[in-house]
């Protein structure tokens, strides 16, 4: 029996194989999940150093990517 094709609710495709019993086709739900890391990690940013994403990777590109205690 083929994978059951549903249709995305984002895109509206069907081209695709839904990879979990979920709304959405491969694609939208990887970028889905980008978005949701992406924010999480802005929260916790926020939350734990009180400080942007902007102001982290400033700080990251002056550190030369490395860690400022340890150097690596």
């Amino acid at each position: 029996m083929p994978p059951k094709r549903r249709v995305c609710v984002d895109c509206g495709s069907t081209t695709r194989p839904a990879p979990y019993p979920g709304p959405r086709c491969s694609t939208d739900n990887r970028v889905r999940k980008k978005v949701t890391r992406d924010s999480a990690f802005a929260r916790r940013l926020l939350a734990t150093y009180n400080i942007t994403v902007q102001q982290y990777d400033a700080l990251y590109a002056a550190q030369g990517g490395t860690c400022a205690i340890c150097q690596r």
